[in-house]
Parts: C-alpha cells; sequence; structure tokens
C-alpha cells in the first residue's frame, strides 16, 4: 500500500514484512522524491507507480518510481510561469498541467494528467 504525505515523503508499506518504508525528498541526490506534497499517485495497469508531486516554490513535477532501482525518474517538470506550462487563472489550452493533482490511466494504459490543465501521456 502507498501512501503520500503533505509533509513527509512517500510511505510504502509492506504488508508481509509489516514494515514502513519511506522515500523523501535529497536535494543531492536527483533521483530522490521530488520535493513537497504528495498530490497524485497512480499505480498503472503495468505495474508502474506515478507520482506527482507540488513543491513550495510552486514546482509542479510528475515522476516514475522504478522499483529495481527504487528511484524517482522524472518524467515532467512545470514552474510557476514557466512558458507552456498552465497557471492557476484558467489557461488548460497548454501541452502542461502545471500542477499534478490527479492521475488517470485510460483503457488504452495512457496517463492522463490534471491540475491547472489536462495533459494525455500516449505510453504506446
Amino acid at each position: 500500500m502507498w501512501l503520500g504525505t503533505w509533509n513527509d515523503g512517500l510511505n510504502v508499506f509492506d504488508q508481509s514484512a509489516e514494515h514502513f518504508s519511506r522515500y523523501r525528498h535529497n536535494a543531492e541526490d536527483p533521483y530522490s522524491l521530488q520535493p513537497g506534497p504528495v498530490r497524485a499517485l497512480l499505480e498503472s495497469s503495468d505495474g508502474e507507480l506515478w507520482v506527482g508531486t507540488y513543491s513550495w516554490d510552486n514546482t509542479a513535477d510528475l515522476s516514475r518510481f522504478d522499483r529495481s532501482t527504487k528511484t524517482f525518474n522524472s518524467v515532467l517538470t512545470c514552474r510557476q510561469g514557466q512558458t507552456g506550462c498552465a497557471q492557476p487563472t484558467g489557461d488548460s489550452d497548454t501541452s502542461s498541467p502545471g500542477m499534478v493533482a490527479a492521475l488517470f490511466e485510460d483503457s488504452a494504459g495512457d496517463i492522463w494528467v490534471g491540475g491547472f490543465g489536462i495533459l494525455h501521456l500516449n505510453l504506446s
């Protein structure tokens, strides 16, 4: 079971060991969880874990967790005011959601990212 937190990273509960593991941001490690509250989680049908964060400096990030290396690979990063990123003004006609608040997988296996706008990740 995966649990995203507001201030303490991402936690996973291993039921067989009855143990929690925690993943936090480490500024010295580019493959750590991105900073800020975990706003959205999705375990896709292929077993990938997608994590959406929105940091205190208004940076949105979508990362994919690599279970074998226990690292996070950033797929999308969007800073407030960045060109091409939807901003909290109702602008939804952009290529990036500007904030990761919701994640959804459709029947084709594509990922939809919702925030201040909508982004479709065609993974086929």
